[in-house]
């Protein structure tokens, strides 16, 4: 059994735009990417080298496949999910603004102090803070800071560590192992392991590989 201090959970009725499909199925997306933010780099080339099969938009660098748009009020369309690589002072704007737009499902891969207290303000609920990523290689989907490129198949990996999932995708690249889904919670802020477990059950016929890494804690592995 794992035992751990749960942060502060988001009420569903605080967030009634949100739903699970738009983060762990999207059609669209939209990196917002500050250039100087360390993690911006990696996930603007994984998402443009993973041949996502829905419809990309990117604001704040160029990114080859992805729609530019001048700020997140001017998009075409609300995105299913946001891929937020900004500095701390800079989301709660940009997930207000998000939130204006129609769009409830992030991913916020940076350091974000109070996340939980902000997706409350804007209705916004986030994979984060420190997010490895999302990737659902079934649709060309590698929104992660992985260092490689998970295949498809039927393992679905959940974890709060960046360094176990990269242990874990390159054993299952050895073993020629694919997933279905990786998920990457991080702080565990507003969307921790019960909803992404549940969402990708209900999503795929996965098994299920779910990981914990805090000091103290160890992993589980169903």
């Amino acid at each position: 059994m794992l035992h751990c201090a749960m942060p502060e959970m988001i009420p569903r009725r605080l967030t009634p735009g949100y739903q699970a499909r738009a983060l762990f199925r999207p059609r669209s997306l939209v990196l917002v990417a500050d250039p100087a933010q360390p993690e911006s780099a990696i996930l603007a080339a994984n998402i443009a080298a993973g041949g996502f099969k829905g419809r990309g938009f990117v604001i704040g660098m160029e990114v080859p496949g992805l729609l530019p748009a001048a700020e997140i009020a001017a998009l075409p369309e609300a995105p299913d999910l946001a891929v937020l690589c900004l500095p701390p002072a800079a989301l709660e704007p940009a997930m207000a603004a998000l939130a204006r737009r129609g769009c409830f499902a992030a991913i916020v891969p940076g350091p974000a102090p109070g996340l939980a207290a902000i997706s409350a303000r804007t209705g916004v609920r986030a994979l984060g803070q420190g997010s490895f990523g999302l990737a659902i290689p079934a649709i060309g989907l590698n929104a992660t800071l992985s260092h490689i490129a998970p295949s498809p198949g039927r393992l679905a990996l959940v974890t709060q560590s960046a360094a176990l999932a990269r242990v874990v995708l390159d054993w299952a690249a050895a073993e020629q192992l694919g997933f279905s889904h990786v998920i990457g919670i991080g702080g565990n802020a507003t969307l921790g392991f019960a909803a992404a477990q549940s969402s990708t059950t209900r999503a795929s016929a996965a098994d299920c590989v779910t990981s914990a890494s805090r000091p103290g804690l160890g992993a589980m592995w169903e």
